[in-house]
């Protein structure tokens, strides 16, 4: 634990410091300091039973008899958080202090990015409902399977289809149509709670948003806004770098090159209405998946009634089962 206990030495009018209008309590009896962004001191007066019920660490810290010459705060034991952020030590002791904020905080848009500095404290300190408790929302909001995918996919449609031609009935937030949230703080957060298992879809989620924001490009009109990928750890910038290509390397084998045409099952008059349906639709699939790497809007290009029920059915679950073989290798796409 990176606390330091200092000679007792002079504190309450200390220049460049401050008291956390929040979490210093007249009645606390320790005192907690840590600096901010702009290396300002910052004081927070707490309660040993808040700590100690949360984390053994703090348990253990208090346990041990105080010295002599103990550092102090206004009147009570002062503790150097050393390397923790003012901020990111108030965000932990606003969760130990007031569980009520716990939902309001779970369902935010920008979830992943206020639950990462307290879970990355939470892990240093073992306080573990924190960590799982992050872990389970970040499962409950990322789709682990190909179902899951399709089900929010079919909202955000929705969604976009509302705004675009029927804005007058829409109540929501135009930067919420995605369903999904942002991924680069997600993936963070993945890391550190170790729920490992939203990562394959953040990374698909990720690779299909913009660089740069941008007002325009998008039917719905939505305003879209670059993730901050700068936040990313090098190694995973260059998995996102590498994904595409090995996504067109699997895309191009000959077993997907080929559309899945079998005249001898084809129950149509006109054999060869089907067969040019077919081949138009599967190379419409590789147009889009040329521009955008995503397979799994593949179902879109699925034909009307120019082609028999045998051969739509058949096209149906080639397609089907590409795009399910595509979720399955995400992980290999992205070196997971």
């Amino acid at each position: 634990m990176d606390t330091q206990r200092n000679p007792k030495r002079p504190r309450v009018d200390e220049e460049n410091s401050s008291r956390d209008p929040a979490f210093y309590f007249d009645d606390g009896n320790i005192v907690l300091s840590a600096k901010d962004a702009d290396e300002c001191i910052v004081y927070f007066r707490v309660h040993r039973s808040i700590l100690t019920k949360h984390s053994p660490v703090f348990k253990d810290m208090f346990t041990m008899p105080l010295p002599q010459d103990e550092d102090q705060y206004d009147g009570a034991p002062l503790v150097e958080m050393a390397g923790d952020s003012a901020d990111a030590l108030r965000s932990l002791v606003a969760l130990l202090y007031d569980p009520e904020c716990i939902p309001e905080i779970l369902k935010s848009a920008d979830f992943a990015a206020r639950m990462y500095n307290p879970v990355v404290l939470a892990k240093k300190y073992q306080i573990d409902w924190i960590p799982k408790m992050a872990a389970t929302q970040l499962r409950e909001l990322w789709p682990q399977s190909l179902t899951g995918w399709d089900r929010i996919a079919d909202m955000e449609r929705y969604d976009a289809f509302t705004f675009a031609y029927c804005p007058e009935t829409w109540d929501g937030d135009e930067n919420c149509i995605r369903q999904l949230g942002e991924p680069v703080t997600a993936i963070r957060l993945a890391r550190e709670c170790n729920a490992l298992g939203i990562l394959p879809v953040a990374f698909l989620h990720l690779l299909r948003l913009p660089y740069k924001d941008s007002d325009d490009g998008d039917d719905a009109r939505v305003t879209w806004v670059a993730p901050e990928r700068k936040l990313l750890s090098t190694e995973d910038l260059v998995r996102l770098a590498l994904a595409r290509e090995r996504m067109g390397k699997w895309f191009s084998s000959s077993s997907r090159r080929d559309p899945p045409w079998d005249s001898s099952r084809c129950k149509s008059q006109n054999p060869t209405e089907c067969h040019l349906t077919i081949v138009r639709a599967w190379l419409e699939i590789a147009a889009d998946f040329a521009r955008d790497g995503n397979l799994l809007a593949a179902p879109r290009r699925i034909p009307g009634n120019d082609i028999c029920f045998t051969c739509s059915s058949i096209l149906k679950q080639e397609m089907q089962d590409q795009r399910q073989k595509f979720f399955d290798e995400l992980p290999t796409f992205f070196q997971l």
